[in-house]
């Protein structure tokens, strides 16, 4: 049965080769011509998250090349601090231009998830007092995107560099979490500090919506009702006037104080 292409629906073996969809389906050489050398390995991808990526690169390739300005690097991954962006390269310098067929450009705030790994591999070199064993390390990135919809395993950053020669990935982490917040750290310590941190801002707000419940029945505010300054003012008055007609118990004005002071700032009154 002859291999069609999944998008113009020509022969897709026409040509020294062809590639084929995880899943099933085709791309022939011609509708894979000009793609970044990252997506050349359509094996990884289906024909709808293949489709996603093309219609994704030609909304946006242009704008992001003209813009592009990569200031920090760490191998073959370059980011644009200034409009939050990274590429993945082909080949990595620090003087690399804008190419679109040599870098593959995405938004940081667009990264779902990442994780940098290394592979560590050894050999004897030779030299004048004899042999010494040097480890040489390769990096790699994992990376999935929410847009376009893609995941890439795998993709090269450094190849088999010494220890003493890898960059800092700090300025890359930095990026990442200034121009998206809630993507989590590659590095596992950092994943479970930033876990733990959320966890407990979210029990802190929880905490603050239930103490705001609460002030607002011990002051008699409906539930639904939007409040003003003036408005609160007059409930805290209220609430005042009628312990003063049936008590004389100066912590129960002091609560009320309290509740009223809590909420102009929970609801940013002040």
């Amino acid at each position: 049965m002859a291999k069609v292409c999944s998008f113009c629906g020509k022969k897709a073996t026409l040509g020294l080769s062809y590639h084929a969809f995880r899943g099933g389906g085709y791309c022939c050489n011609n509708c894979c011509a000009g793609v970044h050398v990252l997506f050349k390995q359509l094996s990884q991808w289906s024909v709808d998250e293949f489709q996603d990526y093309l219609a994704y690169r030609n909304a946006y390739e242009q704008q992001f090349v003209s813009i592009f300005k990569p200031l920090i690097n760490y191998g073959a991954m370059l980011v644009d601090p200034e409009h939050g962006l990274f590429a993945l390269s082909d080949r990595w310098s620090y003087e690399l231009l804008p190419n679109p067929y040599s870098q593959q450009i995405f938004e940081i705030s667009a990264v779902k998830s990442y994780s940098i790994t290394n592979k560590v591999d050894e050999e004897w070199v030779e030299g004048v007092f004899g042999s010494t064993l040097r480890s040489y390390y390769t990096i790699y990135i994992n990376i999935e995107m929410a847009r376009p919809r893609i995941a890439y395993n795998g993709f090269q950053l450094i190849y088999r560099a010494q220890e003493h020669e890898l960059p800092s990935l700090k300025l890359i982490e930095q990026q990442f979490a200034s121009w998206n917040p809630n993507l989590l750290s590659s590095d596992p310590l950092d994943q479970q500090r930033i876990l733990q941190e959320r966890q407990q801002q979210a029990l802190q707000q929880e905490m603050e919506v239930r103490t705001a419940r609460d002030y607002r029945m011990f002051l008699g505010i409906p539930e639904n009702e939007q409040l003003t300054p003036a408005l609160l003012q007059n409930y805290k008055n209220r609430k005042i006037s009628a312990l003063l007609n049936t008590t004389n118990d100066f912590s129960a004005m002091d609560r009320v104080e309290a509740a009223a002071g809590f909420l102009m700032n929970y609801y940013h009154l002040s």
